[in-house]
């Protein structure tokens, strides 16, 4: 039998690789190698407004939801949570798969309403294109090593003279953007037949309205032994921020009304209306800027770059931030045999109280989105036109993304994909992709879009592993689009 801490380990465990069976994929990158996906990608690549539509699209619920992580498989989640009794042979085989930095992200993105429209030239094509969206996003990443899980498992030891952390960082953000974009082709040189050389500009500036926030950064609680043993030394140096929709008072009297066990009277009156009205009021307000380039060497070849997710968002209302920055060296208890041994023990631990209370505030704060590059190269052959409409039959697509810190839908590790899609008389649209790196490391998908006379509708997933092989499969996602063209 196991001890309770070793138990608290194994269902930790557990529960960390359930969430991780819920975590998101980074961003839904198949969007930018289908031209039918072209407007909704605009959220990743601005360049690409303008794309796949005549002169108006209007797309409207276009939900993208997923889950992955870098540490657990499809099958080590079954085996986890298939186990009816926790040992030490589970809990050893658990903390073997995790790595020294262990990562998992959830989130949604739904764009509630996005339209985007095209000014012509004489010859019928795009000169200046303009759009405005409003999308909801939630998000939430956790970061975290093994060291802690190792610490309570099998002791301090084994730590001589290393600084380890004890705490995770996350980040919960929770908003709504509303988006204006805008891109301009600039026709520049043309060269013979091949070359036909177009620079196109885009931006797409978002207000954006924070719902709720919750923050933690890394290496805010740390342990350092001693190489001899005989003292630890324990570092705090975080501050944790958070910002909730519902007023402060608010929560007091719903606390107070669930732990209360007086009669109703006693109680205050929570008026259903007054916290609806909280939930809609938002709790922080920002901006966030994407923008990219695109250079057309000719009309099959394409090179875009782009950042996304550059701003920020100020969080004012019910702001909070506990705060602690100082550290505590752990030598011992102190026993003196003579005078008063109860005073004795309570100074001892009210020196170790203080050092471990944070500092409240209530003082704004602000946070960044997570900016990301974006790296895109399309090359298309078998042209076609189908109704005065240009498309191609097959489609080649390179992705590069490059994440600055390991935030939100941000990480530091790099991601490459390379997609294929088939087009049938630009009515279906048929596509594969896969990649390597960022969270889940290796990613397969497939994506189909149907459009019927002014419809469209598609669906695609950027990993289909788990339905190939649980053993290859650390996550997957789904996005679906419903839209009209003209």
């Amino acid at each position: 039998m196991i001890s309770i801490f070793k138990r608290s380990v194994g269902l930790f465990l557990v529960l960390a690789g359930l969430v991780h069976n819920r975590a998101l994929a980074q961003f839904n990158l198949g969007e930018l190698q289908n031209p039918h996906y072209a407007l909704s990608s605009t959220r990743y690549m601005p360049t690409y407004l303008g794309d796949g539509f005549r002169t108006f699209e209007i797309q409207l619920g276009h939900p993208y939801i997923g889950f992955g992580n870098n540490v657990f498989t499809f099958n080590d989640m079954l085996q986890l949570s298939k186990t009816q009794e926790l040992n030490a042979n589970l809990i050893n085989y658990a903390i073997d798969k995790l790595q020294q930095k262990n990562m998992f992200y959830i989130g949604a993105d739904a764009t509630l309403l996005n339209l985007g429209v095209n000014i012509l030239h004489k010859n019928k094509t795009p000169f200046l294109s303009l759009g405005f969206g409003i999308r909801q996003k939630t998000e939430f990443n956790l970061n975290y090593n093994s060291d802690l899980f190792s610490l309570v498992y099998k002791g301090n030891k084994q730590f001589a003279g290393k600084t380890i952390d004890l705490f995770p960082s996350f980040n919960f953000l929770s908003y709504t953007d509303y988006a204006l974009s805008a891109a301009c082709n600039f026709p520049i040189a043309k060269i013979g037949k091949l070359v036909n050389l177009n620079i196109k500009p885009a931006i797409r500036v978002r207000y954006v309205s924070g719902f709720a926030n919750l923050n933690m950064p890394a290496n805010a609680v740390t342990m350092l032994t001693s190489a001899d043993g005989r003292s630890i030394d324990f570092g705090f140096d975080y501050d944790i921020h958070a910002s909730l929709p519902v007023d402060t008072t608010t929560i007091n009297t719903l606390l107070r009304t669930a732990l209360s066990s007086g009669p109703s009277s006693t109680i205050p009156a929570i008026n259903p209306k007054s916290i609806t009205s909280q939930f809609f009021r938002g709790t922080g307000k920002g901006i966030g800027v994407d923008w990219g380039v695109r250079v057309d060497v000719s009309p099959v070849l394409s090179f875009n770059v782009g950042f996304t997710d550059m701003g920020m968002i100020q969080f004012k209302r019910n702001a909070t931030t506990v705060s602690n920055h100082s550290h505590y060296v752990f030598e011992g208890y102190e026993m003196k045999y003579f005078g008063d041994q109860q005073k004795n023990v309570s100074e001892q631990l009210d020196s170790i109280v203080k050092v471990l209370t944070p500092s409240v505030s209530s003082a704004p704060y602000t946070i960044p989105l997570g900016k990301k590059l974006l790296f895109a190269t399309n090359f298309r052959i078998g042209k076609k036109e189908r109704r005065e409409t240009v498309f191609y039959k097959h489609n080649f697509n390179f992705c590069y993304v490059q994440g600055f810190s390991d935030y939100l839908s941000s990480v530091k590790a790099p991601y490459f994909a390379v997609g294929y899609m088939y087009s049938i008389a630009n009515v279906l649209n048929l596509g594969i992709n896969g990649g390597l790196g960022g969270l889940t490391f290796t990613n397969v998908g497939l994506q189909i879009t149907c459009k019927f006379s002014k419809i469209k509708v598609g669906i695609n997933s950027n990993n289909i592993l788990p339905l190939l092989s649980l053993n290859a499969g650390k996550g997957s996602d789904i996005g679906i689009l419903t839209a009209m063209s003209f």
